[in-house]
């Protein structure tokens, strides 16, 4: 195992969920180390690309899944990302989860150059004169700036995305877990990361089983009602009587 594999494994574990996905050219790396090493300090996890693997199909498959997964996604701004097809390409899958974006520069550059997701937020300046524990302290600030609503949207995001891609095997909300979600929907005008496309599915499609299963369950018992009681065969004497006096009813007799 090569240093950067063991530097990555301790800080994110294979397969679980990190504080922040950290994007940026490699030409930035030193900057990035040490912005690293800073999160670890304050308790944060970060994912990050040490190595710089050439983009397969497969590598994009794990790099989109620690975005979804992460709580953050962090664009190191410089003229080297800003031309970067990976790191435009990286902002584009944070862009289509309504990820948080937290642009942090390390060098100017033009923001017409950027991806939109990223021009369009609030950028912390960390060029080499400003201090650098101030910048950390404003990093640290954005990432646990609505924590609990960021916390349901990446849990809900990456129960959605899973269950949009197997949803024979992945399970639906239920109880408790599909009501919260449902009250985090309503809540979304209040907030900045929107509700995607995939988790407003995922809920509807919770409920819609859930409505489902109670339906079936009502029909099940009403037919087992049904069939319990004992079959009382018809007294035609008795029918007739009862068909004679309601017409003498009807006559005024």
């Amino acid at each position: 195992m090569s240093d950067t594999e063991r530097d990555r494994e301790s800080f994110v574990a294979p397969g679980e969920a990190a504080d922040v996905f950290v994007s940026y050219a490699h030409e930035d790396r030193a900057f990035v180390v040490k912005v690293h090493q800073a999160l670890r300090e304050r308790g944060r996890t970060a994912w990050v690309d040490w190595e710089g693997i050439p983009p397969s199909a497969e590598w994009m498959v794990e790099i989109e899944n620690a975005i979804i997964r992460a709580q953050a996604y962090v664009f190191v701004v410089s003229p080297q990302s800003a031309s970067s097809a990976i790191c435009v390409q990286e902002a584009g899958l944070a862009a289509r989860h309504n990820k948080k974006v937290i642009p942090v520069v390390a060098e100017a550059v033009d923001p017409a150059r950027l991806p939109p997701v990223v021009a369009a937020r609030q950028w912390i300046d960390a060029e080499p004169a400003r201090d650098f524990t101030a910048v950390i302290d404003a990093l640290v600030s954005a990432i646990d700036t609505d924590l609990e609503w960021i916390s349901v949207h990446t849990r809900l995001l990456y129960q959605a995305v899973r269950w949009a891609a197997d949803s024979e095997q992945i399970s639906l909300l239920q109880g408790h877990e599909l009501e919260q979600a449902e009250a985090w929907l309503d809540a979304a005008d209040t907030h900045e990361a929107q509700p995607t496309p995939e988790q407003v599915t995922f809920v509807a499609a919770s409920r819609w089983s859930q409505w489902l299963a109670a339906a079936l369950g009502w029909a099940t018992r009403t037919v087992a009602r049904g069939a319990s009681r004992p079959h009382r065969p018809r007294d035609r004497c008795s029918n007739s009587s009862q068909r004679t006096v309601r017409r003498q009813l009807l006559r005024g007799r």
